[in-house]
């Protein structure tokens, strides 16, 4: 548990956090993730930032990617998720993340006294194109983030990664999958969502962050005031637990930490409505799963 008091790592402007996931690079070219780990900050407003990220049980490299960054003129949230089946999913993503972090504390957000939602959408379509040039001919990442400034929280999402809330001890689902699964099945309600976890192309998704195609940036805005705390998750997580086992751990301390454990040491979950385009069962620790939580501070 750190109390955030001095300038970040990288001492640009007035950022007092600067947070990105550890990457290493060896001689060979082989670029490395760092694997498990759990922090937690507490800012000077009373209000706290978790991140927290497992490689899994199966898979053997890490492809998730996390960055924060707060000033005094924002709290900048980031999530990517490099695509599994395709070559260098990891930097895909720690590129994603970097690029973006960066350029938001060289700015240093002043110009966000004034953003909207089409202002961000152009922003971000010229930072994905700087992107593309960092990324391999088979490589690519899903993003969620979320840019809470002073009145207005803005969420992007391309992919399957999500953002929740939880407003007076309810869940909501703020962003929505580009998946196959969604586009064919529309789910609005958590128990629609918490089925579709064991549909057979619930992980092919519709958009992404690669090198050739456009993604589709979705951007979407909420008043500050409508939410206590906001949880970015990979899939890793949203792939295995159910809508009300996420919310019990955002309600509670260390609900970052939590939620990484649950995916490697829950019950198994079991599907209760088999069918032929339905799985009978989800493996535990089955993907790379990551979250950022932050919570405002306790009235």
């Amino acid at each position: 548990h750190q109390d955030i008091v001095k300038k970040g790592d990288n001492n640009v402007g007035n950022v007092t956090l600067s947070y990105i996931t550890k990457a290493k690079t060896f001689q060979d070219g082989h670029f490395v993730l760092e694997k498990d780990y759990s922090k937690k900050f507490r800012l000077k407003d009373g209000s706290s930032i978790e991140v927290a990220s497992t490689v899994g049980l199966i898979r053997e490299n890490q492809q998730d990617s996390l960055a924060v960054s707060i000033n005094d003129n924002f709290k900048l949230l980031l999530l990517a998720d490099g695509m599994g089946g395709m070559k260098e999913g990891e930097k895909a993503s720690y590129y994603t993340v970097k690029i973006i972090k960066d350029l938001f504390e060289y700015e240093n957000g002043e110009y966000l006294n004034n953003i909207t939602k089409e202002k961000l959408q152009e922003v971000l379509f010229n930072i994905v194109y700087e992107i593309k040039h960092y990324l391999g001919e088979q490589s690519g990442t899903t993003l969620v983030f979320a840019l809470i400034c002073k009145d207005k929280t803005y969420v992007v999402s391309i992919g399957d990664s999500r953002i929740y809330t939880i407003e007076d001890g309810v869940i909501n689902l703020i962003t929505y999958d580009d998946s196959v699964s969604f586009e064919q099945f529309r789910p609005f309600t958590s128990y629609e969502r918490d089925r579709l976890r064991f549909y057979v192309h619930n992980n092919r998704i519709t958009n992404s962050i690669d090198k050739y195609t456009i993604p589709r940036i979705n951007v979407s805005e909420l008043d500050n005031y409508r939410y206590d705390t906001i949880c970015l998750m990979s899939d890793g997580i949203s792939d295995l637990l159910q809508e009300s086992t996420i919310r019990e751990c955002l309600v509670n301390k260390n609900s970052a930490s939590n939620l990484i454990k649950l995916t490697k040491s829950g019950p198994i979950p079991y599907n209760e409505y088999p069918s032929s385009i339905f799985y009978d069962y989800l493996n535990l620790g089955k993907d790379n799963a990551s979250t950022i939580v932050y919570k405002k501070k306790r009235k």
